[in-house]
């Protein structure tokens, strides 16, 4: 093997002393020393910004009731302060929706403002108005020092925190540290409403891997192919292959170590760049992050599919000319490829894909990723549109339910809209569709401000989780000319009818994200709000009461998904633990992790409690028993391509393969009834076309995504954009797929190539 090992040197030694290399080296040195300087400062969460404040109308009318009382408290002292002019604009905001009217953001916009302006100064807390206030332990230990020898910044955060305790339902939680990013020592982009967390997260899942693509797959592999081409070629020059082939060598492992020994210069400039980034990371930023060495060998192998090509066609047509033309092609071919099958799957299947499904009255249901409501039509074999979400700028729309109310025959439906990055928390409104009209959707009743769950009671009655109270419907006893019949009887839903707080507690909050279920049997529920887990039970007199609390482990603004039954609550978490806790008081009866690498979506439960079902990202259902708590992944077909699920009675319903949706028995899961259209010209070009030779082809470009895997350790990801939304798809990034399709390829280029080399003169 010494020959061979001989040649693999001479190319690590012709590497070093090419000018490129040093070039290239030189360049990659520059763009370091510019980074270099740039970091992020930790400075404290002081000012608000847009979307801190929740709910700016039902504030501005808090604070206007509490300064006509004679008694003292926050909300007066806070009023007292605030300017006339501000006032008047806050008074204005009073009588307003919440929307995307001009009046509603110039209130919210004084309303921030003037907050803003409170909390800096040095006289905005006085004992006797705060009394009764229970702030947190950071506030408190601001509190116990002298006002004099507090910074400036650390009498805005008091402040900040004092104005929060008094009204924890109109104020999203932040951190205490918010960062902003500086160079060479200077603040260059203010405060960002970004914890250190969210930042590293961000930087790990968008900024890296963008760089990374962009630097090392995109720029490095294609000077690294420019410069390699000529390797092979030159080795059947004139007086070279005489040489190589007098000597006893195997013309195949020839040609191997020439073809290892062409990796050497991006080897090289990787590592350089690589340990480079991973440097500068570690000590500007603070992420030390080992997935970043990792990429090290993903961008070499990634080298080494395009210079097989190379390799391969310098062989043949002995010119660096052709066989960086060839790379090139072979390039375009697997990016059209996967680009078309990528916005095929995006941009057509994955909006009509089915996510939620119901049966009710005898009609199928189901509503798509775009939320979009269909029922399926018997005598055509194809679903029907009912409804479609209007837009809303910069949203996304979501659909809450559908509940069935099998009494009255009735679907409740939540329409909602989620803001990206955790700004703002879902806010729903509710629609009502029966059968007797085809199942449109209607207006239903005006539910609380910050209302982000609706829930049914094993009564029939409604409840809306909001971020301030649970409340419950209750219809007006005197309906007017045109009622709204709701459930088989007269509510004014949209005149008469009003929710009533269900929690005496004042100062009860549910801070976002939030996740609530009922009992099916029981009159309980359970909210989780945070990492904060909360228990409550339906007295007689219909009021809510606290039974049990806990915290989860966590970071911030973790979602959840959640569903109780009989001696169980399952609450699945975002970062992948599902928990299962006692419906008594909470406590863990197991923690456990289903599916790694992915996030739950979807967790629901039997309407006999004999079954939990959790729906994870990458699209594998798994069912956990009723009575053991013991957890199986569900003996149905379409597991990877589930996206959708739902109980109803003694069935449980099945949505996969975009469209198809099918009946199994809850208990022993035999397959019954199936739904599923013909399949459309765009899903056959896709099946029985696009996919196909997607599946043939090597999949360099999808190195990124094993790369995010690698930084982030987990396999479905949104690139952090609907933190604390589960119910948001997440992509999954199949990090091992482009790895095997490669390993595949460069093997059998290889086996051409040494085939070649043997069965030729040279």
């Amino acid at each position: 093997m010494r020959p061979y090992f001989a040649i693999i040197k001479d190319s690590f030694r012709e590497a070093l002393a090419s000018r490129v290399l040093w070039v290239l080296l030189s360049l990659i040195t520059l763009m370091l020393v510019l980074l270099a300087p740039l970091g992020i400062r930790l400075n404290l969460t002081t000012d608000f910004t847009w979307g801190d404040v929740a709910e700016g109308p039902r504030l501005v009318a808090s604070l206007r009731r509490a300064s006509l009382l004679p008694a003292a408290s926050p909300g007066k002292r806070i009023w007292s302060l605030i300017d006339e002019p501000a006032r008047e604009k806050l008074l204005k905001l009073r009588q307003v929706e919440e929307g995307e009217n001009r009046e509603f953001f110039q209130g919210m916009e004084a309303l921030r403002t003037s907050l803003t302006t409170l909390i800096h100064r040095r006289d905005l807390y006085d004992e006797e108005s705060w009394e009764g206030i229970s702030p947190s332990k950071e506030c408190r230990d601001y509190l116990a020092q002298p006002r004099e020898k507090l910074s400036k910044d650390e009498l805005a955060r008091m402040n900040r925190l004092l104005v929060e305790a008094a009204f924890p339902a109109h104020f999203r939680s932040r951190s205490a540290h918010s960062i902003s990013l500086a160079y060479l020592g200077m603040d260059i982009s203010g405060m960002l409403p970004f914890s250190k967390q969210q930042a590293d997260s961000f930087i790990k899942q968008w900024v890296l891997s963008m760089t990374m693509s962009t630097l090392v797959g995109i720029a490095g592999i294609v000077a690294a192919i420019l410069v390699t081409s000529t390797i092979i070629p030159q080795m059947f020059e004139p007086g070279s292959i005489t040489l190589l082939l007098s000597k006893p060598l195997s013309r195949s492992l020839l040609f191997v170590a020439k073809f290892v020994g062409g990796c050497a210069f991006i080897l090289l400039n990787v590592v350089y760049l690589v340990g480079g980034l991973w440097l500068i990371l570690g000590t500007r930023f603070e992420i030390w992050n080992q997935g970043i060495l990792w990429c090290i060998p993903i961008f070499m192998f990634m080298f080494l599919i395009y210079y097989a090509v190379s390799a391969l066609a310098g062989l043949i047509w002995k010119s660096p000319v052709i066989a960086v033309v060839m790379t090139v092609i072979f390039w375009v071919s697997c990016f059209s490829i996967g680009t078309t099958k990528n916005i095929m799957e995006g941009l057509l299947l994955d909006q009509a894909r089915i996510v939620k499904v119901a049966e009710a009255d005898g009609t199928l249901l189901g509503v798509t990723e775009a939320g979009i409501v269909q029922i399926w039509d018997d005598d055509d074999i194809e679903w029907r549109q009912v409804y479609e979400p209007s837009g809303r700028g910069g949203g996304v729309p979501t659909i809450d339910g559908p509940l069935y109310h099998a009494a009255t025959k009735q679907l409740l439906f939540g329409q909602g809209f989620r803001n990206p990055f955790g700004f703002a928390g879902q806010r729903i409104t509710l629609r009502v569709a029966k059968s007797g009209d085809g199942w449109t959707l209607h207006e239903g009743p005006g539910l609380p401000n910050g209302t982000a769950k609706f829930l049914l009671e094993p009564d029939g009655s409604l409840l809306a989780v909001s971020t301030d109270n649970v409340y419950r419907l209750k219809g007006d006893p005197a309906p007017q000319k045109d009622p709204v019949k709701v459930f088989g009887f007269v509510v004014p839903f949209t005149s008469g009818g009003e929710f009533r707080a269900t929690i005496a507690e004042p100062d009860r909050s549910f801070p976002d994200p939030i996740a609530a279920a009922a009992d099916p049997q029981e009159p309980r529920i359970v909210v989780v709000s945070g990492n904060e887990v909360t228990l409550l039970t339906r007295q007689a007199d219909g009021a809510y009461v606290e039974a049990a609390t806990r915290t989860l482990p966590g970071g911030e603004k973790e979602g959840s998904a959640v569903a109780i039954a009989g001696d169980f609550v399952v609450v699945a978490r975002e970062e992948g633990k599902v928990w299962l806790l006692s419906s008594n008081n909470l406590s863990t009866v197991r923690e456990q992790t289903l599916e790694r690498g992915t996030q739950p979506r979807f967790v629901s439960v039997a309407a006999d409690s004999s079954r939990f079902a959790v729906l994870f990202q990458n699209r594998r259902l798994w069912l956990i028993d009723g009575k053991t708590g013991r957890a199986e992944v569900a003996n149905i077909r379409g597991q990877g391509d589930i996206a959708g699920f739902a109980f109803a009675g003694d069935r449980l319903l099945i949505a996969d393969r975009v469209k198809r949706v099918t009946k199994y028995d809850v208990t022993s899961l035999a397959r019954g009834e199936t739904y599923a259209p013909a399949m459309s010209r765009v899903e056959m070009a896709y099946y029985y076309g696009i996919w196909p030779t997607y599946l043939l082809f090597p999949k360099p470009g999808e190195l990124d995504n094993t790369v995010q895997y690698v930084l982030t350790g987990k396999r479905t990801t949104d690139m952090g954009v609907f933190r604390g939304d589960l119910t948001q798809r997440r992509e999954d990034l199949h990090p091992w797929r482009p790895v095997r399709s490669g390993l595949i390829f460069v093997g059998v280029v290889l086996l051409i190539a040494c085939v070649y080399m043997e069965r030729h003169e040279f």
